[in-house]
C-alpha cells in the first residue's frame, strides 16, 4: 500500500464565518471506502445540516522520498 485516503467534515461557522469545525474521521486504504463511510454519515447528526462538499477526501501518500507538509502546517487552538 503506497496511498491512503483521509476522509474529514469541514465548514465554517459565525457571522463572518471565522470560525471553523473539522472532524477527522479516519483513513482508509481505499477511496472507494472513505466514499462508503460519507453514505453512511451524510444523514447522520452532525453531518446532515451540511452540503456534502464539507466532506474531504485527501490522498496521502505513505512514506513519501519529501516530507509531506513543506507547504505549511495546522494549529489548533484550544
Amino acid at each position: 500500500m503506497d496511498k491512503v485516503f483521509l476522509l474529514q467534515h469541514s465548514y465554517d461557522y459565525g457571522d463572518d464565518l471565522e470560525h471553523e469545525e473539522t472532524k477527522h474521521i479516519g483513513i482508509y486504504s481505499k477511496r472507494s471506502n472513505a466514499e462508503a463511510v460519507i453514505e453512511q454519515l451524510k444523514d447522520k447528526e452532525g453531518f446532515r445540516d451540511y452540503p456534502l462538499d464539507c466532506f474531504y477526501i485527501s490522498e496521502c501518500v505513505v512514506n513519501p522520498a519529501q516530507p509531506g507538509w513543506h507547504i505549511g502546517f495546522v494549529k489548533y487552538h484550544w
